[in-house]
């Protein structure tokens, strides 16, 4: 991710929600290990190395839920703009079932029900009556059986939702711009935190190994030496 910002790229919702749970994790971590100065002193001043991101991963998850799609208050814009999509949807729907009932649309239709075809609504009308129904075609079944007919009467609501989505995927783009640019700004401090948590991880690796292993740690004589009781190679010791 870092690496696509250095080319000046937008990251995605998912991308930038692994970003802010990365990051989160991190600082989580180093107040852990902080707070452990006595018990650990030397991993309490590794810890102490990483720098707090909470501005960028608390700008991201404020933004997003946790299926990667961005809140309806991610800004006042993206609100007001997904209710006016979300107004035009209930007032299509409307509309295309008030067709459905009306008498000279209604028996010309192959099914009972409205679908969209190119992100417009349109009605299913039996092909040997497509010239009954006013409005635009918008392809066929596979079969060639029904037409699918965008009625002249939302033709007008069709166009007002389509620019009003258009909007929506705009501002939300801009979010995600506005975003990644701030992950982008602190790169450098990202940067540095993960090679830091990689080196706590590491520690945490070989402490959990020598767990495994049942290992001691070695007591070094200033005599020069050398005794082993019960010593095994570590490889040979996981194989069993």
């Amino acid at each position: 991710a870092l690496k696509r910002l250095d080319k000046e790229g937008v990251l995605g919702g998912t991308t930038l929600i692994a970003v802010a749970d990365t990051l989160r994790s991190l600082d989580k971590l180093a107040r852990f290990l902080r707070g452990r100065g006595e018990q650990a002193p030397r991993v309490a001043a590794l810890a102490g190395r990483i720098q707090d991101t909470e501005t960028v991963w608390g700008a991201i998850t404020d933004c997003f839920g946790p299926d990667g799609e961005l809140y309806d208050n991610a800004s006042s814009e993206l609100y007001d703009l997904r209710r006016r999509v979300s107004d035009l949807h209930r007032q299509l729907t409307k509309q295309m079932k008030r067709l459905m009932d009306s008498p000279h649309i209604g028996k010309h239709l192959q099914d009972r029900f409205f679908t969209e075809r190119e992100q417009r609504f349109v009605l299913p009308v039996r092909s040997d009556a497509g010239g009954q129904v006013e409005g635009i075609v918008h392809g066929s079944s596979s079969s060639g059986a029904t037409i699918f007919v965008e009625p002249r009467e939302v033709v007008g609501l069709n166009n007002q939702l389509k620019v009003s989505q258009m909007a929506v995927h705009r501002e939300e783009a801009r979010i995600m711009g506005q975003l990644s640019a701030l992950v982008a700004e602190e790169s450098p401090t990202i940067a540095t935190n993960l090679e830091l948590g990689l080196e706590l991880d590491l520690l945490d690796a070989r402490a959990r190994l020598a767990v495994d292993l049942d290992a001691t740690c070695p007591r070094l004589s200033e005599q020069g030496e050398l005794t082993l009781r019960a010593a095994r190679h570590p490889l040979l010791a996981l194989s069993g």
